[in-house]
Formats: C-alpha cells, structure tokens, sequence
C-alpha cells in the first residue's frame, strides 16, 4: 500500500524534474558517435561501485575513443581509481552546492549516466547543472529529464545492458579486480586445507551480527567444517570484536589474520577461498566478481535478493524469517541456522 509520504515525494520528485527539463538544451546524442560521457557514482557504496566497475571497464577496453568522467566521493573513488583509469571529480553531494560546483562542466558532456535505483533531488539537479545531450539511468520513464532507460531489475545485469548500449553484445563484460599479489595476508594462509571466508557486516545494522550470533555460526561452522579453515574476514572497526571472538572460541580450526584491513587484502583472501559466507553486501559481490561459491544470509524483501542477488558460478542463500527491527543486529533465532550449515556443506562437495 503507497503510503502519503510516498505519494508527497513523488510529486515532489515530478515537480523538480518539470521545471529543470524546461531548462534543458535538448540535444539527444547518437550514442554510436559519443565521445565524452560523465558518469555519476555518489553514494559510496563500495558493492555499488565494484559493479559499476563492469561498464566502465567494458568501455575503455572496447571504447577507447570515449573520454570517461566520474563524479564521486573519496571511499567510491578508492575502489575505482584501482580498476580503471578515468578522470575523477570530487564533489559534496549536497544539493545547495552542486549547481556551483558541476557549473564548469556544463555542456560538456554527450552522456550523463546515473544508475541509482530510485530518483532523488539531487541527482535530478545534478543533470540539471551539466545538461548532457542525453541522460540515461534506470526505471525512470516516468521523468523527463532522463532520455535512455534500462530495464533490468537486477543490478548486475543492469549494467550489463548499460554496457551493451555502447559497446558490441559479444564483448567480454567481466568486472574488473585490483592486483592484489604480494599482499601480507599471504603469510597467514601458509596450509593446505580450504578456506572458508567469513564476513559478519552489512551496510546497516539489521545485516550484522551480534556477537553471540557470529560465535555461535563459527562454533557450528568449525564442528562441521573440519577439514577446513575458517578465516574471519579483517573489517576496518572490527578488530576487537573479531579478536574477542577468537579468543572466545580457542579453535585451531578458525583464524584471524592479525593485518590492517584493506580492499586487496580482502580481495587475496577470497580470492584463495572454496567458499566466502557473508551477509549481504559488498563481500559478496566482490566473491561473485572473482566468480567464487557464496553463502549469502539475506533479508526477508525478495525484492531487495532479485536485485542484489549473488552472480558468480555457485552460490546459495538464506533468508531471515522476517523484517528485523529497526536497530537490531541479527540473531541465531532470525534465521534456519541448521538450513544455514547444511548449505555450506553442500557448496564445499559440489
């Protein structure tokens, strides 16, 4: 049922977008013949950016005619700038200031492309400010500033069509990595058993861990698991809690490199995993991008799974039993543990 907040910010939405297209130069490109494309990349979600990576990529090796701008902040630009060469401009992404800071790269464009999921103000008046002879995003027909709209739900295969839309459908499309050799990680994985990569952390609260939580999944884990390695993934600000879990569970079986976290030591790991389980987040698309089995705890909103559900070549999910509130991190009792357990066996056999 839309609510009336909804139904306000629709309108909201429908009211800015009318009055910034009456501004616009309308000039659509030939998207066969553009040169210069600015791209939009915001938000500083991490697994947003190690997917839009894909297109960006997909154009420099196949497009190399084509200048390419990103307009992020700092944490996007940390995992792009390692991938692919563009130009990067940084910008506050508040919506009192960004007329004045894009105003120099008005008109400069062929293309804008914005991909987020749902419209927002500030990305309306971004392509306002830069008025690109065609704008193209996702699932916003309903808008008159954007000209070219993709259709796929999922995110993964939204950019795959985005990329399509310049480059040939037979190109090789897949996403990118850091070199991550040589990292200090290496010295802690010196066995010869599997490793099975565990992440405890979401974006937001409701995909975490609590403590117990995690020491019960790794104490299953390790019972089952014994011809494995259970390696905890280091998460910048979560040292302490992963070094008192350690220290709790007293197991040859589990381990916690003691290094300072970082991207590509994260990437080697996975990269030497049989198997990464994580909540959802950027863990896994970065497991699905270097195409390794995942297990995945998901949130109840099938909608939110069909969009951000795992791409690589085996992987397997659960679901919590229903919405955690607000605030709450999750709990044994939130999802079929068992079920849970059963499936990482199967992932390692198969």
């Amino acid at each position: 049922m839309t609510t009336f907040r909804e139904v306000q910010r629709y309108w909201r939405l429908k009211l800015i977008d009318w009055y910034l297209s009456k501004k616009r130069t309308y000039h659509t490109a030939n998207l066969d013949s553009v040169k210069t494309i600015v791209f939009i990349r915001w938000d500083g979600k991490l697994g947003d950016s190690v997917i839009a990576s894909l297109f960006l990529k997909a154009l420099k090796e196949h497009r190399p005619d084509i200048h390419i701008t990103v307009i992020t902040n700092h944490f996007a630009k940390l995992w792009m700038q390692k991938v692919v060469d563009v130009e990067f401009v940084d910008i506050e992404k508040r919506v009192s200031v960004i007329n004045k800071q894009l105003r120099p790269l008005r008109g400069k464009f062929d293309v804008a492309i914005e991909m987020s999921t749902k419209a927002n103000n500030r990305n309306l008046y971004a392509l306002s400010a830069l008025d690109a002879k065609t704008n193209i995003s996702y699932g916003k027909e309903n808008l008159k500033i954007y000209d070219v709209n993709v259709a796929s739900k999922n995110f993964f295969k939204r950019y795959q069509e985005l990329s399509r839309l310049f480059v040939d459908s037979n190109a090789s499309l897949a996403i990118p990595i850091p070199d991550f050799s040589a990292n200090e990680i290496e010295n802690y994985l010196v066995f010869d058993q599997q490793i099975v990569s565990v992440n405890f952390w979401g974006a937001v609260v409701e995909r975490q861990f609590s403590f117990d939580a995690a020491l019960g999944l790794v104490r299953r884990l390790s019972n089952e698991l014994k011809d494995c390695k259970v390696v905890l993934i280091p998460v910048p600000g979560r040292m302490p809690f992963l070094q008192k879990l350690i220290k709790q569970l007293d197991s040859d079986i589990v381990l916690l490199p003691v290094i300072e976290p970082s991207i590509e030591n994260t990437l080697y790991l996975l990269n030497r995993s049989e198997l990464v389980i994580s909540p959802d987040t950027s863990i896994v698309h970065m497991a699905s991008a270097l195409n390794k089995k995942i297990l995945a705890l998901y949130p109840s909103d099938k909608n939110n799974f069909e969009e951000w559900k795992p791409y690589s070549r085996k992987w397997e999910v659960e679901f919590v039993h229903k919405k955690i509130q607000g605030g709450s991190t999750l709990s044994l009792e939130d999802f079929d543990l068992e079920a849970f357990i059963l499936k990482a066996g199967k992932l390692l056999r198969g």
